[in-house]
């Protein structure tokens, strides 16, 4: 939930898989409860999209499902049964020589719920002798706990408390009577208390040039923002326009985009809807 930027309540279960695995519910805000594992992480996947714990693509997100079903069908039973994982190991060590994560270049739910199963036995086998026959398992799991720790601790970090000291209050003292001054001394001060006023209305122009400057380069910084979020959007929806087709090429390509136009020609106007 972390991962995916989305706030939950946890509270404890009792529901269980008729195998005895635990079996995890999510209660929404609207609808029903989404139960097991694989379809909350899924879910809580999907709710930000930019987030690309499901995989950048569809063959991406094919990979994290298969991944996610090995974890819950066969590495979840087997931790059930037995504490030797070296058949687990074996397939992650496999998989895992050339790559930093389970599927693409990012962590995914697959990873997360993996990891997660696997965290605990690791640990009771030893990093140690994990790290001498599986290396490369061993650096895929402490990265991706890392990701997970690094997240769930963002999220948990408080905000700054306001001080609780409130000001004491201050007792005025009355002014010391002085001594009359001579009057040539109070032209003088006449002109030291003009140039001070002047150099006060100079003080204050300046720091509104300066507030002002700052909230242009704010506002140029939010623009530039939301102009890199909408290339950003148009990129990833370009990966999913297929090309423009017709009946002559249609069968050359796997998808795209068919304008079917009719021959006969009639009087009837068209109106864009939407």
């Amino acid at each position: 939930a972390a991962l995916a930027k989305v706030q939950v309540s946890l509270s404890p279960s009792t529901l269980k898989t008729p195998c005895g695995l635990p079996m995890p519910e999510l209660i929404l805000p609207k609808g029903g409860p989404v139960r097991h594992t694989n379809a909350i992480l899924r879910k809580l996947a999907q709710i930000y999209e930019d987030v690309g714990l499901m995989g950048n693509d569809f063959i991406e997100s094919g990979l994290v499902d298969s991944w996610l079903d090995w974890t819950t069908m066969e590495v979840d039973h087997l931790l059930l049964e037995s504490d030797d994982i070296t058949e687990v190991l074996d397939v992650l060590e496999a998989q895992m020589k050339s790559r930093t994560f389970l599927v693409g270049q990012r962590l995914s739910v697959a990873d997360v719920s993996l990891a997660c199963s696997l965290c605990s036995a690791v640990e009771k086998a030893g990093h140690e002798k994990i790290r001498q026959s599986h290396p490369s398992t061993l650096r895929w799991l402490l990265t991706s706990l890392h990701h997970i720790d690094r997240a769930m601790a963002s999220q948990a970090q408080p905000a700054p408390k306001a001080s609780a000291k409130a000001a004491e209050p201050k007792t005025a003292k009355a002014p010391e009577p002085k001594e009359p001054k001579a009057a040539p001394k109070a032209a003088p001060k006449a002109a030291a208390k003009e140039g001070d006023e002047a150099g006060a209305e100079g003080g204050s122009s300046k720091k509104e040039e300066k507030r002002k400057a700052k909230e242009a380069e704010k506002k140029a910084k939010e623009e530039e923002k939301k102009r890199k979020e909408e290339e950003a959007l148009a990129a990833k929806n370009a990966k999913f326009a297929g090309p423009n087709l017709d009946f002559k090429n249609f069968q050359e390509h796997a998808f795209g985009n068919v304008f079917i136009q009719s021959q006969c020609h009639t009087d009837r106007q068209w109106t864009n809807v939407g």
